[in-house]
């Protein structure tokens, strides 16, 4: 395969970053598999992004991996306001040749933090794009479907897109976590 991409269900649930243990069982599979990226799910919420070098061990080469701890909920009507976020994720893929071989990595990650909303009092649901819908409320412009309620979720949630998930200055491949 050129690339090969695993979703790995894993983690603690309803937690704004993953437990150590998590971080050093992805680095495992990186360095034991080679994989290029891993999606993970489980914890119900998102978790951050990382960008992890290591030796693959199939080609002896330094690879850069990618991984998401955490794609959170695509479709959540769960109690806790965090598992309301969902990031939309873009993957750019490069392909050419590195030291004479074909070789494939990613070259680009795009991010889009939706905010999915539900009716409260019926089966209604919505995505929308957390920081222009945030943009708008704070500019009151409030869409009409959004009760006082929903604005205060909205306006935690883009809380913590920015201070938990998304890293900071929008460089949305960090570097990896040592230890």
């Amino acid at each position: 395969a050129d690339l090969v991409v695993l979703h790995l269900h894993t983690g603690n649930a309803y937690q704004a970053f993953p437990s150590a243990h998590t971080v050093r069982t992805y680095h495992r599979i990186f360095e034991q598999s080679g994989v290029d990226v891993i999606l993970g799910s489980h914890p119900h919420n998102p978790q951050p992004m990382e960008r992890y070098v290591f030796t693959d061990p199939f080609t002896r080469r330094q690879k850069q991996g990618f991984a998401i701890y955490s794609l959170g909920d695509f479709v959540s009507d769960d109690i806790f306001t965090w598992c309301h976020l969902v990031p939309l994720l873009k993957l750019t893929f490069e392909k050419g040749n590195l030291g004479g071989k074909p070789h494939t990595q990613v070259s680009g990650v795009q991010v889009l933090p939706v905010y999915n909303w539900g009716s409260k009092s019926g089966p209604e649901l919505r995505f929308l794009d957390l920081k222009k819908t945030a943009r708008l409320v704070q500019n009151g412009q409030r869409p009409p479907f959004l009760s006082d309620l929903c604005q205060r979720e909205l306006r935690h949630l883009n809380h913590f897109c920015d201070r938990y998930f998304l890293p900071e200055n929008g460089a949305y491949l960090i570097a990896s976590t040592e230890g």
